[in-house]
């Protein structure tokens, strides 16, 4: 068992990891504990993705919206329900996709009482929006909720300690500058914002808040709230907002800046459409897909009325249509827009451009989702040719290709080809973000894993050694990056039969999980069971046995009893009596 470690490349947040230990105790309490009942879990969907992927080894059913789309009937689930004769307790993953209407909402409340009879602890998971939803449209289902689990640091709106910027509170006196003193407030006021773009940049993006606000309070007295220079700085905090994960805030901004570009340019114009699609584009992150498409579809036929099919923008709208549907599972849908797109995207920009090809990627990518390596392999080649003969060897477009290739040649068990494609993406990664950047360590990680599934284990040490360097001073020493690095080192030692360096790196790497997810996690579980498989390699097998006692101890209250994993850990036990 290991903890899994990302092979795409992504930029690096910082921002702290939450402590979810109590979260897990608590469904560990529903599955050990509870009869039955109907419980909520509010976690974005990458958290939910965990969840199910935790528990769906054991005694659980699991039916996931974003594998059957379509709005809530309780029909449907009683039919699934009745499958599950012997399963006590299920799992209704991504709700927020199935309540996007009124009508979804009214069937979810009018069905409480015929979920209750079901006599099953159903949990429910949804986003932070479908929760908002839920609180506000569906009462009496929600009043119905035994325990609410919160695996993510959001609150609700009115809880967020945000400073409030307004004209009234500026300290710059009315009709008193004059022109010397204007130019200067705002050449200051672009100063500000040119260093909060870089700050932004790297990822910084609570930096990048504070300067933006302080712009805000100088060039909202001198330019009024209605200016399109502020529908420009609007954008940039609701971007910026959208990143630190406010959507509460950033959809406000977005809205101002959409209402002052509708007043002064108007509907049709190209500015006040990608204002649009950047507000769908949160839309879509929050799990608002009605509103995503509803805004999109509007903004698409304004297009094809004022510009035509063969437009930049309506490629886009295309393009990010087809997004929403591949997140809602609806790869049919999403290939038929993709399917639009992409000529639109060959006729506009030509056969060979980076926007033609990052259609490719996407098309790429709903292949993989569907299992289709050899489909994905073929559209990434040809993302990768045009993108090397449009921007060069040499450039973080192409290394990602690289990378992303890499990855499908080796979920095809083509370890020669992945090898031979993420060496190529490597040097790019270390000659453009230096030989220290975290790009360059998860491409490290990657070729890592290469060496691991062919044997090749000391070529594996080396490299998962330079990660973990990296990692430690791209993060600090007490980050998720860090501790993932000791887990696979010590994989790879304890494969070559260097049981104490093994023990060390999974001793380092338990005291950081420790430290950022509490002491009932089940990352601490995987790693007590990996500290015990090696000390049984050494035969001490007392200290074993000490550990699989302690994974096991947090697998039953975090799991429950019947789960896959908890009955390993016990019959590894047993062997040992």
């Amino acid at each position: 068992m290991h903890i899994p470690m990302s092979k795409h490349i992504s930029m690096p947040k910082h921002i702290s990891t939450p402590k979810y230990q109590d979260e897990y105790l608590s469904i560990g309490w529903i599955i050990n504990q509870s009869e039955n009942g109907l419980f909520l879990i509010i976690a974005d969907i990458q958290m939910q993705d965990e969840i199910i992927n935790i528990y769906k080894r054991g005694p659980v059913g699991i039916y996931n919206y974003q594998t059957y789309p379509g709005g809530y009937s309780f029909q449907d689930l009683y039919r699934w329900a009745q499958t599950l004769s012997n399963i006590q307790t299920i799992f209704i993953a991504n709700l927020q996709y199935a309540i996007q209407s009124e009508e979804d909402l009214q069937h979810l409340n009018f069905s409480r009482d015929m979920l209750s009879a079901l006599n099953k602890n159903i949990i429910f998971l949804t986003t932070p929006y479908g929760d908002t939803m839920l609180s506000k449209y569906a009462y009496d289902f929600y009043s119905y909720l035994k325990l609410q689990i919160y695996f993510t640091n959001y609150l609700p709106e009115n809880q967020l300690d945000i400073p409030s910027i307004s004209a009234d509170n500026i300290d710059i006196p009315d009709n008193k500058l004059d022109n010397t003193e204007y130019k200067n407030a705002l050449m200051e006021s672009a100063n500000l914002i040119n260093q909060a773009l870089r700050y932004k940049d790297n990822a910084l993006y609570q930096n990048c808040l504070t300067l933006l606000l302080e712009a805000q309070k100088i060039r909202e007295p001198l330019l009024g709230t209605k200016h399109l220079e502020m529908s420009v700085l609007y954008i940039h905090l609701a971007n910026t907002y959208q990143s630190l994960g406010l959507y509460g805030q950033a959809e406000a901004y977005f809205q101002k800046s959409k209402q002052i570009r509708t007043t002064l340019l108007g509907e049709a114009h190209p500015d006040t459409i990608s204002c649009c699609i950047n507000l769908a584009s949160l839309y879509r992150t929050i799990g608002k897909y009605k509103d995503a498409k509803i805004l999109l579809e509007h903004s698409l036929e304004t297009q094809l009325k004022e510009f035509g099919e063969n437009h930049p923008t309506t490629a886009i709208c295309y393009s990010d249509l087809g997004d929403i549907y591949a997140n809602l599972g609806d790869y049919k849908t999403a290939k038929q827009l993709y399917k639009k797109a992409l000529p639109l995207f060959q006729t506009i920009y030509g056969k060979n451009h980076a926007n033609t090809a990052s259609c490719y990627c996407n098309f790429a990518n709903i292949y993989e989702k569907t299992g289709e390596y050899t489909k994905a392999i073929s559209l990434l080649k040809a993302a990768l040719q045009i993108t090397k003969a449009t921007l060069g060897e040499e450039q973080p477009e192409t290394a990602t290709c690289y990378n992303n290739l890499s990855v499908l040649y080796s979920l095809e068990g083509d370890y020669e080809n992945a090898e031979l494609v993420m060496k190529k993406a490597l040097p790019i990664y270390k000659s453009i973000f230096g030989k220290q950047h975290p790009y360059t360590a998860t491409a490290y990680c990657n070729l890592a894993d290469i060496y691991c599934f062919k044997k090749q284990y000391h070529y594996a040490n080396t490299l998962y050694q330079q990660a973990l360097e990296i990692n430690i001073q791209s993060f600090g020493k007490e980050h998720i990056s860090v501790a993932t690095c000791y887990n696979h080192l010590a994989n790879s030692y304890a494969q070559t039969q260097q049981y104490k360096k093994a023990i060390s790196a999974l001793q380092n790497a338990l005291g950081i999980l420790k430290k950022l997810f509490g002491k009932y996690h089940p990352y601490i579980a995987i790693n007590y069971n990996n500290l015990a498989d090696v000390y049984m390699a050494l035969q001490d097998y007392q200290t074993a046995k000490e550990f699989y006692q302690k994974s096991l101890s947090i697998y039953k209250k975090v799991l429950g009893e019947n789960h896959a994993d908890t009955l390993f850990i016990a019959n590894k036990i047993k062997d040992l009596a």
